[in-house]
């Protein structure tokens, strides 16, 4: 316990911390490390990667490359098959810190790369699940699968309803947001600027709306796109991307056998239906199914959680985004000159409220 409190003052004599003061509270626990939360450029910036998404040799778990003159391109990222050449390049924890300069390495007892957990918030539903779904409502837009309607908007618009519909049919929480042609990252209605750009939904969707669009994209894939073999193909992809985003959140800490069995499966089908997706339009001259270095980081994910049955739920950080969220609104309404000293007190008020709220409600229920 300290010795005085934030702002340096002496507690209360005769108060709890002031008998506290200075003595071990926890008895014979210590702090230990559990590994570190936060996206790919939060860790990069802590340990300094040599080898990130910024670089031709984009992984530093291991030798994958993207496409270059100089590159081997039996290593390249975007293929995400077991006969992908760079599995057999997967690196080991003592070869790994070699390469980088982290104050994490020999410093803090415990630590291990496995332990720079993976956050799904920002690796998936804010990275390449808006990408694959983009790609999928902008497909099926411009090939006149979604609505008759020979208005592009117009289209989008009825999509928008089908969703709010699909959301109360489904009991899920609706989108914020509304789908529209600017939702896909096409600015401008010309069909030719938008057959130039990669669809991506635009950067204003929340995480936990695409956790909404995934399953209803995969929804509206199947029902309405399917009737070829590439329509099949789509379907498949985006099946599984929702399917694997299913069986974490509706498991435990730990997946079973059968859990882990399905999220391989899952995982499998979305990235090689992706893979495939993309050298089709690759070969056809489409600006479709943009493969992301996030791809190749989400292959290592899905091995690590089948192989492990680690669940990749509890790596996210909805918790911590929500928390600063709040925190912003408390610093809105504190003044510039006292906020380092306000900022911390109201949220200690406010927290307090909400542990007597809590209180109440117990003591009532009970």
């Amino acid at each position: 316990m300290p010795a005085r409190g934030m702002y340096g003052e002496e507690f209360a004599r005769g108060s709890i911390r002031a008998e506290a003061a200075g003595n071990r509270i926890a008895g014979d626990f210590y702090f230990a490390f559990g590994g570190n939360l936060g996206d790919k450029k939060a860790l990069q910036e802590l340990h300094g990667w040599r080898r990130y998404w910024k670089c031709t040799s984009l992984c530093h778990k291991c030798r994958a490359v993207k496409a270059s003159a100089k590159a081997d391109l039996s290593l390249n990222y975007s293929i995400f098959g077991d006969e992908a050449a760079w599995w057999a390049t997967v690196v080991s924890h003592e070869q790994c810190v070699a390469e980088f300069d982290s104050p994490f390495v020999g410093e803090v007892e415990g630590y291990h790369i496995d332990l720079d957990l993976e956050d799904t918030l920002h690796n998936i539903y804010k990275g390449h699940a808006r990408n694959a779904v983009g790609s999928c409502f902008g497909e099926m837009l411009l090939d006149g699968l979604l609505f008759p309607a020979g208005n592009l908007e117009e289209a989008m618009g009825n999509l928008d309803g089908d969703l709010r519909l699909w959301s109360r049919i489904a009991s899920v929480r609706h989108t914020r947001h509304r789908l529209s042609v600017r939702a896909l990252g096409w600015g401008k209605l010309d069909r030719k600027t938008m057959e130039r750009v990669f669809p991506e939904m635009n950067s204003w969707w929340k995480a936990w709306e695409m956790q909404v669009l995934v399953p209803f994209a995969a929804h509206v894939a199947l029902e309405r796109g399917s009737a070829d073999d590439h329509g099949k193909l789509r379907a498949v992809c985006l099946w599984g991307l929702a399917e694997w985003q299913h069986v974490i959140h509706c498991s435990g800490r730990r997946l079973d056998d059968d859990q882990r069995r399905r999220s391989k499966i899952a995982a499998a089908a979305y990235l090689l239906a992706y893979q495939k997706l993309a050298a089709d339009a690759r070969e056809a001259g489409r600006y479709m199914w943009h493969v992301l270095p996030k791809h190749h980081y989400f292959a290592h994910l899905a091995r690590r959680t089948w192989s492990t049955g680690w669940n990749p739920r509890y790596e996210s950080v909805f918790m911590m985004e929500d928390h600063g969220g709040r925190l912003a609104r408390i610093h809105r309404g504190t003044h510039g000159e006292t906020e380092l000293r306000r900022l911390p007190e109201r949220y200690l008020v406010g927290l307090a409220a909400r542990w007597h709220q809590l209180a109440v409600a117990l003591g009532a229920r009970e």
